[in-house]
């Protein structure tokens, strides 16, 4: 994966008025998200099989308000577009996501059946052959 870095709009030098830095870390396998040059979430990865498994959002207690969650989850299913990656959505917080953004649905692995039926059925069987 490429190194990704996703500035929200830039206001004045007051927080509040900008969004987060995100930006992909290869290394710790996961996207940060910075505010004022701290970081402020994650959103935990792995690649395999040329899929984008999206395991695990996390915000720190203090900027839970900022809600990083769609900056965070963009810039994931932004970069598995941009490298023909499928998506699976272990993530609640991404799967919320993509509940309420559904042009990003066609990146989802296995996209003809829904979702959560699939990831319920996948938790109990383990991965469905073939998606």
């Amino acid at each position: 994966m490429n190194a990704l870095a996703h500035a929200g709009a830039m206001g004045s030098g007051n927080t509040k008025d900008r969004g987060p830095v995100v930006v992909d870390n290869p290394q710790a396998r996961c996207f940060e998200a910075y505010l004022d040059q701290h970081l402020a979430g994650y959103l935990r990865y792995c690649l395999k099989d040329g899929e984008l498994w999206l395991i695990e959002t996390a915000v720190s207690r203090q900027h839970c308000i900022d809600n990083l969650v769609p900056p965070l989850a963009n810039a994931a299913l932004e970069t598995a577009r941009e490298n023909m990656l499928d998506v699976r959505p272990l993530s609640p917080a991404v799967r919320s996501y993509l509940a309420i953004h559904p042009e990003y649905g066609f990146l989802v692995s296995g996209a003809g059946r829904p979702v959560a039926s699939r990831l319920v059925e996948e938790s109990v069987t383990g991965p469905v052959s073939g998606s």
